[in-house]
């Protein structure tokens, strides 16, 4: 029904039954199941070709996905992308281990590795969001689900980052706590295409 309200004209500009839209924030695009026929992948392909401002860009977005960021991680990729051995070397520093999981030896030898030590691990789908890594026990119980699946491939075994805990102090309402906590602080950047 969206898809018969947009339009982007010449200049690319995007509207919505005639109304000029300046930001695209695309909230729940992260699930394949979300463009279920032709019809959503075209809308999404109209909205990227406006000269609206897109949160994420498809560009932004394809480099969150798991996929992308395993080949970035890999030996000598950054390196055709980056001739300063200084920034690819501060790079990498961030990186953590990324695996796939093909129907083939290394990822035979990685499904192993994982069900062996689960607790080392975190096994990714190719989504964003939340909700949908696999921890512990959970890693064991989802690949033995997928062993001979094609369908492991999708996913990213990935080493997990155990960040250290610190004493703190949690105030909610007129009450408080003190616990020992992981805190999370993001610090973002953005650029507009």
């Amino acid at each position: 029904q969206l898809h018969d309200m947009v339009k982007v004209d010449s200049d690319g500009r995007l509207t919505v039954n005639d109304i000029e839209v300046a930001i695209v924030y695309y909230r729940s695009a992260y699930d394949p199941k979300l463009f279920p026929t032709e019809k959503e992948w075209s809308l999404y392909l109209l909205l990227e070709q406006s000269r609206a401002i897109k949160c994420p860009s498809v560009a932004y977005h394809l480099s969150g996905t798991k996929k992308i960021q395993q080949v970035l991680s890999s030996p000598a990729v950054l390196e055709g992308l980056i001739s300063d051995p200084v920034v690819v070397r501060n790079i990498r520093s961030t990186f953590v281990g990324q695996y796939s999981l093909y129907q083939d030896l290394e990822g035979d030898k990685m499904v192993d590795m994982a069900m062996k030590n689960p607790q080392n691990y975190v096994l990714k789908p190719q989504r964003e969001g939340g909700g949908n890594n696999y921890f512990n026990d959970a890693i064991k119980e989802k690949l033995s689900e997928l062993k001979n699946s094609g369908e492991r491939a999708v996913f990213i075994l990935m080493d997990r980052i155990v960040p250290p805990t610190q004493e703190s102090v949690i105030i909610t309402h007129d009450k408080y706590c003190h616990l020992r906590i992981t805190n999370e602080l993001g610090i973002f950047g953005v650029f507009v295409r």
